[in-house]
C-alpha cells in the first residue's frame, strides 16, 4: 500500500496518496517515512495547518534537522513566518547547509528587505541541493530587486528547468523581461504561463500588461477583462490598466515604464509589483516544494518534481 501510494504521489494525484498513505498506517505501515508523506502530500494539496498537525507525529518519530527543516517550511507557508525563522535558525546551527531551512531565512530576509543577506541563503540551498526551485527562484527574486535582470531571468529559467510546466515561473520570467525593456520576450513567457494554466488570472494580467506597452491598446484591454474575470485582484491587470492610463499611444513614455515596471505601484498606496509578485510566490510555494532528501525519514533522495 506504501509503495501504491508512492505511485500515486509521483503522478501529483496527491488526495488520493494521501488517502493510501493514511491506510497503509493503520494497516500497520510503521515507518516513519509513510507518515512523511501524508505530510508531503497535504502540503501539496496547500492543507498547510492539517499537514503540520500530522508533522508533530512525524517529528517525534523522526526528529533530526531533515525534518525539522521541512517542518520550518511547513510553517512559512501556512504564513507563521515567525515561527518558521526561528526553528530554520535552530536548524542551521546544527545543519548549516540544510536547503529548507536557508530557504525559509531567504524568504524572511527578502520580507524584510535584507536583499543582500537573503543571497547567501539562496545560494546554501542551491549549493547543498542543485536541483531545488525554490532556491532559484528566491535568487530569481534577490536579482530582480537588484534590477540584475539578466541574472534574474538566468536563475528562474534554472527553475523552470527542474519544473517546466510551473506557472509561476514563467511569469516571473515576463517581468523580468519587462524590466529589462523587452516587452516581445515578456509577451511571449505570458503566453506560456497561460499555457502551462488556461486560467492562470496573473498570466493574462501580466500578457495584459505586455501587450500595452507596445501600444496593442485594444488587445491589451481584451486581457485585462479576462485577467479580472478570473482574478480581481491580478496585479498584472491592475497595472495594465494603469499604464493605459498613462500611455495614450506615447511610445516614449511606454519605454520609460518598461524600465521601472518592477517598482511600479499599480494604484495608489498599493505594494510596487516586485513586492506583489514576491507575495504570489511565497503563496504559491506549495507547489514547489518536495520532500527532503535522505535522512532518517527514509524519503526517497529522488525528490518529486517541486
Amino acid at each position: 500500500m506504501h509503495n501504491y501510494g508512492l505511485t500515486l504521489f509521483y503522478q501529483t494525484q496527491f488526495k488520493d496518496a494521501q488517502q493510501i498513505f493514511e491506510k497503509a498506517r493503520l494497516a500497520g505501515a510503521s515507518s516513519p517515512q509513510t507518515l512523511a508523506y501524508i505530510v508531503f502530500s497535504l502540503h501539496k494539496q496547500t492543507e498547510t495547518e492539517q499537514a503540520l498537525e500530522v508533522a508533530q507525529q512525524w517529528l517525534k518519530e523522526s526528529p533530526g534537522p531533515i525534518t525539522e527543516g521541512y517542518v520550518s517550511m511547513l510553517e512559512m507557508d501556512n504564513g507563521d513566518m515567525e515561527q518558521a525563522k526561528t526553528r530554520a535558525k535552530a536548524v542551521l546551527k546544527n545543519d548549516p547547509n540544510n536547503p529548507d531551512a536557508n530557504v525559509v531565512l531567504g524568504n524572511w530576509s527578502v520580507e524584510q528587505h535584507s536583499i543582500d543577506q537573503a543571497i547567501p541563503y539562496f545560494r546554501a540551498a542551491i549549493d547543498a541541493e542543485p536541483d531545488n526551485p525554490r532556491g532559484w527562484q528566491g535568487l530569481g527574486l534577490t536579482h530582480l530587486y537588484r534590477q540584475e535582470n539578466d541574472e534574474a531571468i538566468a536563475a528562474i529559467e534554472k527553475a523552470l528547468e527542474l519544473m517546466p510546466d510551473y506557472a509561476v515561473n514563467h511569469l516571473i520570467i515576463g517581468w523580468a523581461k519587462l524590466a529589462n525593456q523587452d516587452a516581445i520576450g515578456a509577451e511571449a513567457a505570458f503566453r506560456k504561463s497561460i499555457e502551462c494554466n488556461r486560467g492562470y488570472g496573473e498570466g493574462h494580467g501580466g500578457l495584459a500588461a505586455a501587450l500595452v506597452l507596445q501600444n496593442r491598446l485594444e488587445e491589451g484591454r481584451k486581457q485585462i477583462k479576462r485577467a479580472l474575470g478570473l482574478d480581481p485582484t491580478s496585479f498584472g491587470a491592475i497595472f495594465a490598466q494603469s499604464v493605459t492610463m498613462t500611455l495614450k499611444g506615447k511610445k516614449e513614455q511606454g519605454t520609460k515604464l518598461l524600465s521601472k515596471a518592477l517598482m511600479q505601484q499599480p494604484v495608489d498606496r498599493s505594494k510596487p509589483v516586485i513586492e506583489h509578485i514576491q507575495e504570489y510566490l511565497k503563496n504559491q510555494g506549495h507547489n514547489s516544494t518536495k520532500p527532503p532528501a535522505g535522512g532518517k525519514s527514509g524519503a526517497s533522495k529522488q525528490g518529486p518534481s517541486r
